[in-house]
C-alpha cells in the first residue's frame, strides 16, 4: 500500500511577512515603490482632503495610486479585482502597504481625482522612458 505524508488541514499557521522585502530590484512593482516614495510629488492632492480637523482619516493618495497603476499595468482594470488583489497578491498587499482598501475606495479615488491621477501617470511615463 502507498505511504503518503500525513496532513491537517485545520492546522493553524501564522505567517510573518516583511513587506520591505517582496518587490525585486529592478522590477516593475520596485519602480513603482520608489518613484512614490521619492521622486513624484502627490502634494497636489492634499488640497482635496478636509479631513484635518473632522472625519475619518483617508487613505494616501500614494497607496491607491501604486496599486491601480500596477494593477492596470497587470491588465486589472476593475476596481473590485483591484481590491481583492489587495487582499490576496503579496506584490498588491506591499505596494498598498498593508492596506485593503474597499473597491468603492478606488473606484471614487478613480472618478474623484481623473485629472490629477493622469497626471501623476504620466510623470510615471516620462520616469519610465528615461
Amino acid at each position: 500500500m502507498a505511504k503518503y505524508k500525513l496532513s491537517n488541514p485545520k492546522q493553524i499557521e501564522y505567517i510573518a511577512i516583511d513587506y520591505s522585502k517582496q518587490l525585486t530590484v529592478g522590477s516593475f512593482e520596485h519602480t513603482l515603490k520608489y518613484l512614490f516614495e521619492n521622486r513624484i510629488s502627490l502634494i497636489s492632492f492634499d488640497s482635496y482632503f478636509k479631513n484635518h480637523n473632522t472625519g475619518a482619516s483617508a487613505y494616501h493618495p500614494r497607496v491607491l495610486l501604486k496599486v491601480i497603476l500596477f494593477g492596470y499595468s497587470r491588465g486589472i482594470l476593475s476596481s473590485r479585482d483591484i481590491a481583492r488583489s489587495c487582499e490576496e497578491n503579496i506584490l498588491f498587499k506591499t505596494l498598498a502597504e498593508g492596506f485593503t482598501p474597499h473597491f468603492t475606495h478606488i473606484a471614487k479615488f478613480i472618478y474623484c481625482y481623473e485629472s490629477e491621477i493622469k497626471k501623476v501617470f504620466q510623470s510615471v511615463l516620462l520616469f519610465a522612458k528615461n
